[in-house]
């Protein structure tokens, strides 16, 4: 069997191919951070200027995402829906703004071009110091009837109405749920109330529940 040196070496020959100087003879770097490493390069982006026209909201009625009208059309600027108290003390309907934004891989809101929210520039506000926070609020038991829906892109349930609670239906547990599911069937829910110092801002104006445990017509669903 050829020895490690000579391994490397026919191999070079086979592929055609000339190993950097700088490595040994048994094809380790002494020197590893000699070598250039590629990292992930930043979105391209670009900066929108125009007037606040709306704040539109996600199936939850979270505030995330800003309707802009500039010079050409009328856009929508998206957000995490945790940045949105930060950004509604900023800005404001009406309001002429300056935006840096990328384009969004979903491309389209409705009939609007879709952007990437990446700060404020006029007036001015780094969003990269809000981060989501994971705590809970305090558990909470309510048992009554559903009286209204909201739906995703794929028509499954996103969150429901259930006495002055709007419950927040996670998407993987969505698909499952909405064939059980219809106005002025009585549930059973388990959960947690979302804390009102997370950031979102609600267009419902109602407490949010995050459930956990979920009982209707006597089948008991864990999220």
């Amino acid at each position: 069997m050829p020895k490690k040196t000579e391994y490397i070496n026919q191999l070079k020959h086979f592929l055609g191919l000339q190993l950097p100087s700088n490595l040994k003879n048994n094809g380790e770097d002494p020197n590893p951070k000699s070598h250039t490493i590629l990292k992930t390069l930043p979105k391209e982006s670009i900066t929108l200027t125009g007037k606040v026209l709306e704040f539109l909201v996600n199936p939850m009625e979270d505030i995330d995402k800003i309707l802009l009208s500039t010079e050409e059309k009328n856009v929508a600027v998206h957000f995490p829906p945790h940045k949105a108290q930060a950004i509604l003390e900023k800005i404001q309907i009406g309001q002429f703004v300056h935006l840096s934004v990328c384009k969004s891989k979903k491309m389209i809101f409705k009939s609007f071009p879709l952007y990437d929210l990446i700060h404020l520039q006029e007036p001015f506000l780094n969003l990269d110091s809000f981060k989501p926070q994971k705590s809970k609020g305090g558990a909470i038991s309510v048992q009554g009837f559903i009286s209204n829906f909201r739906y995703n892109d794929r028509n499954f349930v996103s969150a429901f109405f259930l006495e002055n609670y709007l419950v927040d239906i996670p998407p993987h547990f969505g698909e499952i749920i909405t064939p059980v599911l219809s106005a002025d069937k009585e549930v059973i829910i388990q959960g947690h109330l979302r804390q009102n110092n997370m950031g979102f801002v609600n267009k419902s104006g109602l407490e949010i529940i995050r459930p956990y445990a979920l009982n209707v017509d006597g089948t008991n669903y864990l999220l």
